[in-house]
């Protein structure tokens, strides 16, 4: 009974987070909070697929390689829960993210090229008990002063419990150290206790921190609504039940359980994906058609004011005048649209008293002409 509770909440951790890995890398693109916490969601989950692969291939090496992405996952979530913070306070504590960073790389390094040795103590079913060694040292500090320096920027928030995503925040941090003192007893006392209690307590601090990353996606990022990310959620947990459901109806081999259902979530998570940069393209095509219509009234208004220049002068030469004006109203205004030996363009003449109809004459300042005698503009405008 153990076995299967533990079975399901390693099948049900990686579903959750390998999807929110795709749905906010799809969503959250190029967004480089976003894309941390999908590393760390990515890593969380391969290692949630591992332990349950373990249950029916276990060899001690795959205990090391699940334990360095953990600290890929702890170290990332450390990077987002640093990067809300403000900026005088993450230049004050660089220095604490360098040594984190160092020290979570030395610690990985040491844990994939040491492959004999044994990182793990006990069962699969149990928590870890680390046998003394260089390696299970360097492991211990780096797991344990990353979770310190996760506790401590969720305390360096302003005002953390003012809005939802600092009580999530919070509910990370309760998770965290939960995790953290379950770990400390099952390391230090000598004693069974069962491993499922503290995945669940990982996988709790992890998707709590998850919703707040998405809700920044959803209100300040992308601004959709926030109802977005459980529509798709609960559209995919319909679609994993259905095929785990034929899975089990068609009797296949259980250890294969956990890649066929990250098989149909990434497959249907790519889907997602082609049809989200589908609409980025979509939405870009239409803001570039929205700043088309400008560009053309320009070219036309110029095409159009050629034109009239053109036929002015034909009129001009018909009424043998030497200068003439053309303008069109605007509100209460008149504005010179084409102009020969007269005003120049875009000139605003005198403000109409004269009614909203008829045949309109208005004195305007002189003009040079083309024998440098200097005459008053008369311009007469038709109103409809």
């Amino acid at each position: 009974m153990a076995g299967l509770i533990t079975k399901t909440v390693h099948l049900l951790a990686m579903s959750v987070s390998l999807w929110m890995a795709f749905y906010l890398f799809t969503r959250g693109f190029p967004n480089r909070i976003a894309l941390r916490a999908v590393l760390a969601l990515f890593a969380i989950a391969v290692f949630f697929l591992g332990t349950y692969n373990s249950f029916f291939h276990a060899t001690a090496y795959a205990d090391n390689l699940l334990a360095s992405l953990i600290l890929i996952s702890l170290s990332c979530w450390f990077g987002v829960t640093r990067a809300f913070l403000p900026e005088e306070k993450r230049t004050q504590f660089r220095w604490m993210r360098t040594i984190l960073y160092l020290l979570c790389s030395a610690s990985i390094a040491l844990l994939l090229l040491n492959a004999e040795v044994e990182l793990r103590g006990g069962d699969a079913l149990h928590a870890a008990r680390l046998d003394l060694s260089p390696v299970s040292v360097v492991y211990g500090a780096a797991q344990t002063l990353t979770m310190f320096g996760v506790i401590f920027n969720l305390i360096q928030q302003e005002r953390a419990l003012a809005t939802i995503e600092g009580r999530y925040y919070f509910a990370a941090s309760v998770f965290l150290t939960a995790a953290f003192v379950y770990g400390a007893f099952a390391v230090f006392v000598n004693g069974a206790f069962p491993r499922v209690v503290e995945d669940v307590l990982v996988f709790g601090c992890i998707f709590t921190i998850s919703l707040s990353v998405m809700r920044h996606q959803s209100f300040v990022e992308r601004r959709t609504i926030w109802q977005d990310s459980f529509i798709a959620l609960f559209g995919m947990f319909g679609i994993v039940i259905f095929y785990a459901a034929l899975f089990l109806l068609f009797k296949l081999p259980q250890e294969a359980l956990g890649n066929f259902i990250a098989l149909v979530i990434i497959t249907h998570s790519m889907y997602d994906l082609g049809r989200e940069v589908v609409e980025r393209w979509r939405k870009k095509e239409a803001r570039h058609l929205k700043r088309s219509p400008l560009r053309m009234t320009s070219l036309q208004a110029d095409a159009l004011r050629l034109y009239l220049n053109q036929e002015l002068g034909f009129l001009l030469s018909a009424l043998r005048a030497e200068s003439g004006t053309l303008a069109i109203r605007e509100a209460d205004k008149l504005i010179v649209f084409a102009s020969q030996n007269s005003l120049e363009l875009n000139t605003e003449l005198p403000p109409l008293s004269a009614p909203a109809t008829g045949l309109v004459r208005v004195d305007g300042a002189p003009c040079p002409t083309s024998f440098g005698r200097r005459k008053p503009t008369t311009v007469w405008k038709r109103l409809s």
